[in-house]
């Protein structure tokens, strides 16, 4: 059976939106004056709602990856922050903690990374959702990728659905993101996913 997203959790992503609007465009501003106040790789306190959760001022592997000169630098701090506006304000402010049971729907191997799958996935629990829809672009590397929701990620093994994050580590993060030229990993000939 498929999953429905009730209206209630509709009406309650909605009510967060102009907020997150908000400071994702107040972010804009602040950030390239905030690194300034960086140290070791943290803002203060007071700047905290404009850094990532989960990771320093440096971005996370994949960034630090793909952009090896910027790692440690100013600019790339300002870029990590515009590529991921407020993530801590969208964890804390906008966030829960996901409650009860999980639903999945549509192709739940609907991602664009580690390996590439077009299609379209809804999961749904008592107090939140996520619908992730990914369509690569011909045999390129990019697609089109829209998730909006709250990030719930589940892997989905047999007929059970299990958690991929430990949610009493951290809370499901409020998103809304479009990437019309999001990378997509191909997979190869030889069965080894290319990134």
């Amino acid at each position: 059976m498929t999953p429905v997203i009730p209206n209630e959790l509709k009406r309650r992503w909605w009510k967060l939106l102009p907020a997150i609007f908000g400071m994702t465009l107040l972010s804009y501003v602040v950030v390239p004056f905030a690194v300034l106040f960086e140290r070791n790789g943290f803002l203060p306190g007071w700047l905290r709602w404009f850094q990532t959760y989960d990771h320093d001022l440096y971005g996370g592997g994949d960034w630090q990856r793909d952009h090896p000169k910027l790692y440690k630098t100013r600019i790339g701090m300002i870029l990590w922050l515009w590529r991921n506006p407020v993530g801590t304000f969208s964890y804390t402010y906008a966030g829960l903690w996901p409650e009860g049971d999980v639903a999945r729907g549509g192709d739940p191997l609907t991602e664009n990374r580690p390996i590439g799958h077009s299609g379209h996935c809804l999961t749904v629990c008592d107090n939140a959702f996520m619908s992730n829809t990914v369509r690569q672009y011909g045999d390129s590397k990019r697609c089109n990728r829209f998730v909006w929701g709250w990030k719930l990620y589940y892997e989905q093994q047999g007929g059970v659905v299990r958690k991929k994050t430990d949610y009493k580590v951290k809370p499901a993060q409020w998103i809304f993101v479009w990437w019309p030229l999001s990378g997509y990993s191909v997979s190869n000939p030889t069965g080894v996913d290319e990134q």
